[in-house]
């Protein structure tokens, strides 16, 4: 297995751990297949563990901000946007999970990036004091009531518009209503609190009803809370909708570290801090968890890159009659990992394997020994009576 080498941090078991994830998904041959096994592979590792897996985000983007340039960062690129990014909405990280698919989107497709970046610099040279502005109309909006909050306003991500792009058809950025993102995070836990804030802002500009989500009551799969609405005529020389996201502080940081920083609440002393719809999204995933567990599976990749699951305890005998009759009758040992070993070895999970054959069938009564799943002792079976 190649190597890709990573900048190292963490305890040392985490560190050869992240290094022997990072080395598999070199090997994973980019396909959607391949790409939805590896997905439940590792959501059957980080639901056990969520805040391991924003671990494991932080030293994935430190190894392509190293090594951005390098062929291998191409791969790991696609593989995260494939594979990890999906994950990494599912689990609720969408702070560190809006950085790396920038960095990914960059180190994928140079020429879009640039193109998109162009068009938003350009766009904020002519608009250059827009988000203060709006930042000052809208607690403007708020001064009448004793709220206590803090404005967040961006442009939004690169990748994040390119997708958009993508998906309407667009040839410019500036063609579509939310360029702007703005967050007002109250510092109250209050919930009613957002409702208060949504209401005055509805009244003081036009909302676009269409746009309107209450996440609030009721909750995204992964746990994410908030109010998300567009407003019109923020201010009047604008002629752009703009997004708001109104939030408490609670719910912000569930958005920013989403799973992780609550199940470290969960297991800690501060378990009293996660509300009820946070222990409901924790008890689903931990539910998973020991659904994926109960599975006992192990994955494995062919000399090729493609993605297999047998059970936990299959042999490099039952992954050669997995893939073929006629290979597992002709097998005589595999390379596991560019290591030779017997045809009795018991597989792990994302260990390479490429099976070495002989040009005559193997028939030595020992074989039968050498698997441990029912469908590789019928084929033995078969092929020993048709040789008799």
């Amino acid at each position: 297995m190649a190597t890709v080498q990573v900048p190292m941090g963490g305890n040392a078991l985490h560190k050869k751990q992240f290094q022997h994830w990072l080395d598999a998904l070199s090997l994973v041959r980019p396909d959607r297949e391949n790409h939805e096994k590896m997905t439940g592979y590792f959501f059957g590792v980080f639901a056990k563990e969520p805040e391991m897996f924003l671990e494991f985000l932080r030293y994935f983007k430190k190894s392509l901000q190293k090594r951005s340039k390098e062929r291998m960062a191409q791969l790991l690129a696609e593989q995260y946007l494939h594979i990890l990014s999906p994950l990494a909405e599912r689990f609720g990280i969408f702070s560190e999970k809006r950085e790396i698919d920038t960095l990914c989107f960059k180190i994928m497709h140079s020429f879009e990036y640039k193109l998109v970046e162009s068009y938003l610099k350009e766009y904020s040279k002519e608009s250059s004091n827009t988000i203060e502005r709006i930042t000052e109309s809208l607690e403007s909006s708020l001064a009448e009531a004793s709220l206590k909050y803090e404005i967040m306003g961006r442009y939004k991500e690169p990748y994040s518009i390119y997708r958009k792009m993508q998906k309407k058809g667009l040839d410019m950025p500036v063609a579509f209503s939310d360029i702007f993102a703005f967050r007002i995070i109250l510092e109250s836990n209050d919930p009613d609190e957002c409702f208060e804030v949504m209401n005055l802002l509805h009244d003081a500009y036009s909302p676009l009803t269409s746009r309107f989500k209450d996440y609030i009551n009721i909750p995204k799969l992964n746990g994410y809370q908030s109010i998300h609405t567009c407003l019109n005529h923020v201010l009047p020389d604008l002629d752009l909708p703009i997004e708001i996201q109104i939030r408490t502080r609670v719910m912000h940081a569930f958005a920013s570290e989403g799973l992780a920083s609550h199940w470290l609440y969960a297991r800690t002393k501060r378990s009293l801090r996660v509300t009820r719809e946070e222990q409901r999204v924790l008890d689903h995933i931990h539910a998973l968890s020991e659904e994926s567990e109960r599975q006992q599976l192990v994955y494995v990749f062919s000399k090729d890159g493609d993605v297999f699951l047998l059970p936990k305890g299959s042999t490099v005998l039952d992954f050669a009659y997995h893939l073929h009759t006629d290979l597992g009758e002709r097998a005589k040992e595999a390379k596991i990992n560019n290591n030779l070993k017997p045809l009795n070895y018991t597989l792990n999970d994302l260990e390479k394997v490429d099976i070495v054959t002989s040009e005559k069938v193997q028939l030595s009564d020992k074989r039968i020994d050498y698997v441990f799943n029912t469908s590789s002792r019928r084929k033995i079976y078969a092929t020993r009576a048709r040789s008799q």
